[in-house]
């Protein structure tokens, strides 16, 4: 398989992936959700069914999970400095 998708250069069609958004997808479900990819790191996925010829295909867009919440940890982060300044600042008037 690994020779495959490096002469393709693609692992569309070669590359099998079980995932619980693989299999929502081709049972007809659409949906958005967070949970383990194939490589078990948590994924933020949307997926929906995609029949082109009589084909079925799962249409899969994902980032890590980490990663798509990565600006809110850092405003909560920036958020808890913030007040923790202000507090300190208003405590020492």
């Amino acid at each position: 398989t690994i020779n495959l998708i490096n002469n393709f250069k693609s692992s569309i069609g070669l590359q099998e992936v079980k995932t619980k958004g693989t299999f929502a997808a081709l049972s007809g479900k659409t949906d958005t959700e967070i949970f383990p990819d194939y490589r078990n790191v948590s994924v933020l996925s949307s997926y929906r069914l995609l029949n082109i010829n009589d084909v079925q295909w799962a249409l899969m867009s994902e980032i890590d999970e980490s990663e798509a919440f990565a600006p809110i940890e850092q405003l909560k982060t920036r958020m808890f400095i913030m007040i923790a300044t202000f507090l300190f600042a208003i405590v020492g008037i």
